[in-house]
């Protein structure tokens, strides 16, 4: 598959942002908006096609990891599912 300039660009972004345009917390999260800003104008490729372009394809690479992650919840869920607490079971009879 050759990959046209615009959409060249943006995978090149996209591998860089990937790792240093992101908010680290407790979800997977999508790239911040200034990073995006930041690189693009950097490296003298801020267009709305190449812009478009990146931003369709974290869209579609965060949903995939987020649905990754939670099947790996999951997953780890069923094989150790939690036991009640002890604390909880206080009082009851």
């Amino acid at each position: 598959m050759r990959l046209t300039p615009t959409n060249k660009l943006a995978v090149q972004a996209f591998q860089f942002l990937d790792t240093t345009g992101r908010d680290v917390g407790f979800d997977i999260g999508f790239l911040r908006e200034e990073a995006i800003e930041v690189f693009l104008n950097r490296y003298d490729c801020n267009s709305t096609e190449v812009y478009e372009a990146l931003v369709m394809m974290d869209r579609a690479v965060t949903g995939h990891r987020k649905e990754n992650a939670k099947a790996e919840r999951e997953k780890k869920l069923k094989q150790n599912p939690p036991t009640p607490s002890t604390r909880a079971n206080r009082g009851r009879r």
